[in-house]
């Protein structure tokens, strides 16, 4: 059964031959040029299985064949096609020594970069490259070899020699089908290695050198980050500019509009840089840089004093990204914003929403609310607050001083002078900020002057009349 088996296996494979190679019918074919044509041939239609069967059938029955390198060198490629490049390597290292006719000299080195590269040996694959580029500089394999060797270095960390490969290559090969690429990876590592000076040269050439490169939207985009990096803010600004207009969609045009809104912001151009941040939060409300861009626009319309711009962006921040921390902080710089304006019902009912926040704003909002609570005259709202605070202060911290502080005039405000006495004493003694001493100084002179007033002169008797 086995044999039958076998057998009916050689005939399809014989009739399968036939008709994909039909010249081979002839009796008159050589068996070395059968087996020749039929690998080379089943190569050239992608039937890399099939190719690398019949040459290696041709290897071990002709061994003297002058075809032998060739065979050996496209049997190896077959391997490499069908992903076993460890087998594919070895075949390649063979084909190195033996004449080849039909492939380009040095062939074999270029492809046993190829498959160490596959098999992740880079430090070997990055070799190979290099002796296949100093023994044949001219090959139209040589591009390849120098994209190649650039990124063996990358994946072994050696920055500079995979600059060097990359500028080799733009330099010797300038209309190369590579460049492109490798000078998007020239300015990509620059990029990262914060080298903007050496990549923005090569970013102001690009687009017009390779006006059809994929990449044409992130080097446009890189080149106003350059341009912003090495101090040249008008001429990046300029840049982001036209690459939002050109690149609406494009995934770093969110970085893009950060980057011209800090800008902006960096020019003095305030106003712009808040149209900059909430047109990314409008266009791009799921970035991650959506909720920090609303945050920046409530600081800078807090610092110009505008009110109704501060609050827009900090309640979209609210109320778009509740669980985000930079909305708790958005919080507090609305209390805070409240009660420089003298909104102290606002302002207290504002921090009081974040009194049980994370620890640094739960105690900066305390004291808001504290004081806030001070300024309505709600001497018990504000007791608590302070108290609240100074549990939740370090001992001895300005923090601390200033809910101790707050609780000393909670005292004043509502007669325990004595209480009183003692905070502003203990803030007397105790605090660094000199200011603050000064303060405490005069707080305590006018409680003692006050307990002074409240003091009654002890009761004499009237002198005895004079008898009649």
């Amino acid at each position: 059964m086995r044999w039958l088996l076998r057998s009916a296996g050689a005939l399809v494979l014989s009739l399968l031959l036939l008709l994909v190679f039909p010249d081979l019918s002839s009796a008159s074919v050589p068996a070395p040029d059968r087996l020749w044509i039929v690998g080379s041939r089943a190569f050239e239609d992608t039937l890399y299985a099939l190719a690398h069967r019949e040459l290696g059938r041709f290897l071990e029955a002709f061994p003297d064949d002058p075809r032998r390198g060739d065979a050996l060198f496209l049997r190896a490629k077959a391997a490499f096609a069908l992903g076993r490049y460890a087998e594919a390597l070895g075949e390649f290292e063979a084909a190195e020594f033996v004449p080849l006719t039909l492939f380009t000299p040095g062939e074999p080195i270029y492809w046993q970069g190829e498959a160490l590269f596959k098999l992740r040996r880079f430090a070997e694959a990055q070799e190979r490259y290099a002796r296949f580029v100093r023994a044949y500089p001219t090959s139209s394999l040589a591009d390849d070899a120098l994209y190649a060797r650039g990124w063996c270095a990358l994946e072994l960390g050696w920055l500079d020699e995979a600059l060097g490969s990359f500028r080799k290559l733009l330099a010797d090969w300038p209309e190369s089908p590579l460049a492109p690429s490798a000078a998007y990876a020239l300015v990509r590592e620059l990029a990262h290695a914060g080298r903007w000076k050496e990549a923005l040269p090569v970013l102001e050439t690009y687009a017009t050198r390779y006006p059809g490169s994929p990449w044409l939207g992130e080097i446009r985009y890189l080149r106003g980050v350059a341009e912003v990096e090495v101090g040249e803010v008008g001429a990046g600004i300029k840049t982001l500019r036209r690459f939002l207009e050109q690149h609406q969609g494009h995934e770093v045009a969110p970085n893009a509009r950060w980057l011209l809104a800090e800008s902006l912001a960096r020019e003095k151009k305030e106003r712009e840089a808040m149209a900059q941040y909430r047109q990314l939060a409008d266009d791009f409300p799921r970035h991650p840089l959506a909720s920090r861009a609303l945050f920046q626009a409530g600081e800078l319309a807090r610092r110009l004093g505008l009110a109704k711009d501060a609050e827009g962006a900090w309640e979209a921040l609210r109320s778009g990204y509740p669980d985000d921390p930079l909305t708790v902080r958005a919080g507090l710089q609305m209390a805070d914003f409240y009660f420089k304006r003298r909104l102290w019902a606002r302002a207290l009912e504002t921090a009081q929403g974040l009194v049980d926040g994370p620890a640094e704003v739960g105690l900066e909002a305390a004291l808001l609310a504290g004081e806030s609570a001070l300024k309505l005259g709600r001497q018990p709202t504000a007791r608590t607050a302070f108290e609240a605070a100074l549990t939740r202060a370090v001992p001895g911290s300005p923090e601390a001083f200033r809910a101790r502080a707050g609780l000393a005039l909670v005292h004043e405000a509502t007669g325990e002078l004595a209480k009183a006495r003692e905070a502003y004493q203990a803030i007397v003694e105790e605090a660094d900020d000199q200011e603050l001493v000064r303060w405490a100084k005069a707080r305590l002179a006018g409680v003692r002057a006050q307990e002074k007033k409240l003091e009654k002169p002890p009761h004499k008797a009237a002198p005895p009349g004079r008898p009649k």
